[in-house]
């Protein structure tokens, strides 16, 4: 897939699926209880063919089990592990905060120990292309894991939450592998997956006035935004994560003051101490645009 590699930090690992979430989440689903993924027997095939991921020799590919949505689809249910794919795992976040029924709507449990995700690609006729068209990715229960048990890319804020663990394999199935996802990327080319609309970004620098309001305009239309970080950004200096893509949640004005809110896809670590450490934060606009180097929004 061709597409501008951008975002490549990788995420602490995850923690065991044993530990169960680190603040209370609901167990009741929004929508009626699916049957949950039953794991296929170990006999199974250990890896789909050809299907490599970028700690090959030392992830240990294991069944999963659990409900593929919890209470609905949030933007906080996705949490970055160690893949560099945090144009992915933000670019489903932004997508869940103002759009969820784009990701619930993708995924279909087909109640056999797989998930088939609905992407969209172009598609061509001779030279003239036909548009986004629907292209179907099926994937099974086989996730890489640390030791067997923990998940080592992305997992559920909730351990039995895992629609982030499907839409992450079949996203690196259909960009080719892990492999390739892990290199890094752009969120617009996730969004235009999952919805067939194309994006766009734009260099934060370059902006005179008028990127505030872009930003309202396209969170009001229920549109996603993201934004990745400059080199110049540092965890010790800003606790920000150098040239790493975040979710833009919300923006307001308060007080006078222009305010943007963003989510760092580790679901923990950001400047300030509000007590929460859930990786949400809020900044004032003139911080976002000295820290923030480029920002996506979905179509």
């Amino acid at each position: 897939m061709a597409s501008a590699r951008i975002g490549s930090t990788v995420g602490p690992a995850a923690p065991s699926r044993t530990e169960g979430p680190t603040t209370p989440v609901a167990t009741t689903p929004a929508s009626p209880a699916p049957s949950g993924w039953t794991p296929k027997p170990a006999a199974a095939a250990i890896a789909e063919p050809g299907f490599r991921t970028v700690d090959e020799g030392r992830a240990k590919w294991a069944a999963t089990s659990g409900q593929l949505f919890v209470d609905g689809v949030s933007a906080d249910d996705a949490l970055q592990g160690s893949l560099g794919d945090c144009y992915a795992v933000s670019g489903f976040a932004a997508l869940a905060a103002v759009d969820p029924t784009a990701i619930s709507d993708a995924i279909t449990d087909n109640h056999d120990g797989t998930c088939t995700v609905r992407f969209y690609k172009d598609s061509f006729l001779g030279l003239l292309t036909r548009g986004q068209q629907p292209t179907y990715v099926t994937v099974d229960t086989q996730m890489p894991t640390t030791d067997g048990s923990t998940p080592a890319y992305a997992h559920g804020r909730d351990p039995k939450e895992l629609w982030p663990l499907v839409l992450e394999k079949a996203w690196a199935k259909f960009d080719g592998s892990y492999q390739s996802a892990g290199k890094g990327g752009s969120p617009v080319t996730v969004w235009q997956a999952l919805t067939g609309r194309s994006g766009s970004m734009t260099l934060n620098a370059t902006r005179g006035t008028g990127l505030f309001e872009q930003l309202q305009r396209t969170l009001a239309a229920g549109r996603p935004v993201a934004a990745t970080t400059t080199l110049a950004s540092s965890k010790a200096t800003n606790g920000l994560v150098s040239q790493h893509v975040y979710a833009v949640l919300s923006v307001r004005e308060e007080h006078g003051q222009q305010l943007v809110q963003l989510r760092n896809p580790w679901g923990h670590g950001e400047p300030g101490a509000d007590g929460r450490n859930d990786g949400v934060f809020t900044l004032p606009f003139a911080e976002f645009k000295k820290h923030y180097g480029l920002t996506f929004f979905g179509g």
